[in-house]
């Protein structure tokens, strides 16, 4: 997910229970830094979740540039 920040609790509900569908994989990306912890406490508990941060503010250039264009290790590590 990219734009929503989640303070909007309905949307924050529904992103929720759709991570209840175990075949599904959400990733969501943090526009700053700061916003990792934060996010990290509201999706408390969910498996199928993938958190993306950067340093640096990430706009939609910073993330075509190194998260879309990353290439995945054969050891399955994060880069």
């Amino acid at each position: 997910m990219f734009g929503f920040s989640f303070a909007d609790e309905h949307i924050l509900n529904l992103v929720k229970r759709s991570l209840s569908n175990p075949e599904l994989q959400v990733f969501i990306c943090c526009f700053k830094e700061d916003n990792l912890a934060e996010m990290q406490s509201k999706f408390r508990g969910f498996s199928n979740l993938e958190l993306i941060s950067l340093e640096e503010d990430l706009d939609f250039n910073a993330f075509n540039e190194k998260v879309f264009s990353a290439v995945p290790s054969s050891t399955g590590e994060k880069p």
